[in-house]
């Protein structure tokens, strides 16, 4: 899958994860890696969990998955329709069963 923001024109798309990015890191102070992540499997009280970018989150499906951030633990940046800032989701490594990145990932 190429890389993309859901709702960014494919040249704004860099400057947009750029601003998630940043704003993730100041706000919770953890190191991120540059790794585009495009899913990710893990397990959640005894569930299997998959989100993916630009799909809605199955926990809180009224939530559309913007970005997953690879820290520690991993990050997973939501928005509502209306495109407002939705929960910010974070996955303990130890849970995760698979990562899939973007195609031409950094």
């Amino acid at each position: 899958m190429k890389f993309f923001v859901p709702g960014i024109t494919n040249a704004h798309a860099e400057t947009a994860y750029s601003t998630l990015f940043d704003g993730a890191k100041d706000q919770l102070r953890t190191p991120i890696t540059e790794k585009r992540i495009y899913s990710l499997r893990y397990t959640h009280d005894k569930r299997q969990v998959s989100v993916v970018v630009g799909e809605s989150h199955p926990h809180h499906p009224k939530y559309q998955v913007l970005a997953i951030l690879e820290s520690h633990p991993h990050i997973v940046l939501t928005r509502d329709r209306a495109g407002k800032h939705g929960p910010t989701i974070m996955v303990a490594n130890a849970e995760i069963t698979e990562v899939v990145e973007f195609d031409n990932a950094a």
